[in-house]
Formats: structure tokens, sequence, C-alpha cells
């Protein structure tokens, strides 16, 4: 896991080198610096460094005659500036809202410990009345006892010793010995019973079912699926899931390659369709490419960006184009950053499988 250090340093580097090739007047190459350091702050959530990026992602469209997104880029800025600074204000109001209940709540505890505190210390004073009272009586009641004690032992000492008892007694067979004798001979029988039980329980054992073809297939696919994913695991991944990939056509590794490599090599296009519709502002366009890469996404687990094509599909009735943006940036990004993935995975699987 890439500490936030490193990627505050990843960012600022990316950033500095589209801001030296922009002075250059190479914005072309620019643009893959500035997808960069956008996808680097998208990922670890730093939204100062998302603001700076917008803002020079609008430089950038403003240097290129892109007016329109270079106004969506400062808008997208400026949405991220207004969002910090309500969070904020928020903050400010909770940490004095709990500030005050903290005084309030003091106030009434020192009210209530010191009615507490009268009412201990009066019952305290009736307490030790109590006990005053109580230890009186019991010093009585115990000199009365050694009193009456007293004389008890004086007549005790005057009396003549008593005669010793005999504790001898003879022991008759009784009816209850013979029941016992009965009893473990009953228990013999039984364990001898038990035991030739168990000597002849296993010759009655029927032997187990050989699994049938069914199971034998089962068996399979569940391995395959386990051997797939415990090699995709080895992968550094963040966007596809491994578990979900290795499922795609029961765990086969050639089809799953061969996902992965139409997958990379029908991206650009589709990547290129979808910059020329935000070009053209065209929402029509938007939509189709970002459809096109539902059967990919689906089959990488990348459900968070599936949730991102659902909400715009969604806004796109009824929202204008330059509302739905910000997360058409994020798809666009998400889905080069598979691709990167993808290629890893599929090098991954020919080192294995051949």
């Amino acid at each position: 896991m890439i500490s936030a250090e490193n990627v505050n340093t990843k960012i600022k580097s990316s950033v500095w080198t589209a801001n030296y090739l922009m002075a250059q007047r190479k914005n072309k190459y620019a643009a893959a610096f500035l997808d960069s350091a956008l996808r680097w702050a998208e990922n670890a959530h730093l939204n100062e460094d998302l603001i700076k990026v917008y803002e020079i992602y609008a430089d950038w469209h403003l240097s290129v005659g892109n007016p329109k997104t270079a106004l969506i880029a400062k808008e997208a800025a400026w949405n991220i500036k207004d969002s910090l600074a309500k969070r904020k204000m928020q903050l400010q109001i909770d940490s004095l809202q709990s500030s005050l209940s903290a005084i309030d709540h003091q106030k009434q505890q020192a009210k209530v410990e010191s009615e507490a505190n009268d009412s201990v210390v009066s019952q305290k004073n009736e307490s030790l009345n109590n006990l005053v009272y109580i230890l009186s009586g019991i010093i009585a009641v115990l000199l009365i006892i050694i009193f009456m004690m007293n004389g008890n032992l004086q007549r005790l000492r005057n009396l003549p010793p008593g005669p010793l008892r005999d504790t001898t007694l003879s022991q008759p067979r009784t009816k209850q010995t013979v029941d016992t004798r009965v009893k473990k001979e009953v228990i013999e029988i039984a364990t001898e019973t038990t035991a030739v039980k168990d000597v002849v329980a296993p010759a009655i054992e029927t032997k187990p079912e050989p699994p049938s073809k069914a199971d034998k297939k089962e068996l399979q696919i569940s391995n395959a699926i386990k051997d797939i994913t415990s090699k995709l695991a080895e992968v550094e991944l963040v966007l596809i899931k491994a578990d979900v990939l290795a499922n795609y056509k029961n765990g086969e590794s050639k089809p799953i390659r061969n996902l992965l490599n139409e997958y990379m090599a029908q991206l650009p296009f589709i990547m290129k369709t979808l910059d020329d519709a935000i070009t053209l502002n065209e929402k029509d366009s938007i939509i189709n490419s970002l459809e096109h890469l539902k059967t990919y996404l689906v089959s990488f687990g990348m459900q968070s960006t599936m949730n991102l094509i659902d909400e715009i599909e969604k806004e796109a009735e009824t929202q204008k184009v330059a509302k739905l943006l910000s997360r058409v940036f994020q798809v666009r990004n998400h889905c080069r950053r598979a691709a990167d993935e993808a290629s890893r995975c599929s090098r991954k699987l020919v080192s294995y499988y051949g």
C-alpha cells in the first residue's frame, strides 16, 4: 500500500512536469501527466491536490481552445472548495455545540453532586446514631450471655465424668448387599454384549458410493477457480477483483486471457470516442461509449465504476452534460488504470499457463 506522502510526491511531480510541458507548448504530452495526477488525487481522496489539478486542467483546456471544458474543470474545483469550507464550518459549529453541552453537563453534574453530598451527610449521621444504639444493645446481650455461661461452666465442673459408649456394632449381611452383587453381574453382561456389537458393526457397514460425473465436474471447476484466484492474487490489483475475474468461463485460463486482451485492444477506440463526445458535448455518444464498457467492468468486478455509470445514465435524462462530466472523468480514469492491471494479469497468466 502506497503511503499518503508518496502519493503527494507523485502528484506534485506530475503537476510540475505538466506545467513545464505546457510552458513548452507541448500540450499533448502534458495531458498524460495531468491525468496521472488526477487519478492519484481521486484515489487517495486528497481534496487540496484535487483542486490544484482541476485548476491546471482548466488552464490546459484554455490553452488547447476548449473554453467550455475549462469552465467545467473550474466548476469542479469551486465545488470542492465550497464543500471543504462547508465541512470546516460544520466542524466548528459541532465543536461549539459540544463545548456548550459539556459546560451544561458539568453544571448539572455539580448540582447533582452537591445534592448527593448533602443527602450522604444526613444519611451518615442517621446511620451513626443507629449504629450506636445497635452496638449498645449487642454489648448488653453479650454481657448477659457471659454471665449465664460462667454459671453453667461452674456447674459442669462439679459433675462426675460419664461412662464411655461402646461403638462396636455387628454387620449382618443385608438384602442391600445381595442387590448390589446382582447389579454388578447385570452390568458385566451388558458390557460383553456391547463389545460383541462393536466387533460385528464394522462388517455390516456399507462402502461409500463413488462420486458422480457432475460432482467431479463441479470439483474440477472449483479447483480451477481457486487456482486462477491464487495466481491473480499475486498481482497488485486495486480496481479489478481477482475472485470475480477468476469465475469468468468457469475459471478457464484461455477465455480469461482472451477477455483481458480484448479489453486492452478495444479500450483506446472507446476512450477516443468518449473524448470526442465530451468535446462535442454530445450526451448520447457519451452514454453509448459507457455502454460498451459495461461487459468488461462486470467481468472484472468493478462494481464502484458500474455504480458511477448507472448514476450517469439516470441523471442524463434530466441533467445537462456539464453536470455529468466529473463522474465521466472518474469512469475514464478507472478504465485506463484497469487496462494497466489487465496487462499485469495477462502477463501473470501467460507465465503460469503458457
